[in-house]
């Protein structure tokens, strides 16, 4: 009976969800200001997120919709600063960063902001103060793929942080999730 059972459990469960997982990426809507920090050199408040689909060798990614305004020139030796952490029920533990010469890295194209320095149609520093329109803009998370796994489900937080040799300028979060999906027949 128990051998039924079983046998009975594991076509239903292939039946009804599909014979194998896979894993995507998915993100809170909005980016929202580090808590406690007053942004006031950068606001992403207009930008709007969303998922793109894709297909073959096209691995979807995030959309951006909105503005990014920059508020005050974005001069040479500034930092960006991205960190991963994974939300726990101890806290959140420290999963990837990366931190690098902003300015510098404008030229880029391995850099997880060069799409949206892209987008802006700028290569070099200052950067002048402005709306810049990140419409349509769609960054792929290809590079991503080797922790869209059964291991890294769960939930994240991205923090991005661009500070000078002294002070932070601004401080920004996003809810991300790895999750396991099953295709429906």
């Amino acid at each position: 009976m128990e051998m039924l059972m079983t046998f009975l459990f594991s076509f239903f469960c292939d039946v009804c969800l599909g014979d194998d997982p896979y894993y995507v990426a998915e993100w809170s809507e909005v980016i929202r200001s580090c808590p406690d920090f007053e942004n006031t050199n950068y606001s992403f408040d207009d930008l709007e997120l969303g998922s793109a689909s894709g297909s073959g060798d096209d691995e979807g990614g995030l959309t951006l919709r909105g503005n990014l305004v920059i508020l005050e020139d974005l001069k040479e030796a500034y930092v960006m600063d991205l960190q991963i952490f994974k939300c726990t029920g101890f806290g959140d533990e420290p999963m990837y960063s990366v931190e690098g010469d902003f300015c510098s890295s404008l030229k880029n194209t391995d850099t997880p902001w060069y799409p949206i320095v892209a987008k802006m149609n700028t290569s070099s520093c200052p950067i002048p103060k402005g709306e810049y329109s990140l419409d349509g803009l769609k960054i792929s998370i290809d590079f991503a793929k080797d922790v869209l796994t059964h291991d890294f489900c769960g939930e994240y937080k991205a923090q991005m942080v661009m500070k000078d040799n002294i002070d932070m300028l601004s401080c920004h979060t996003l809810g991300l999730a790895v999750v396991e999906k099953y295709d429906e027949e």
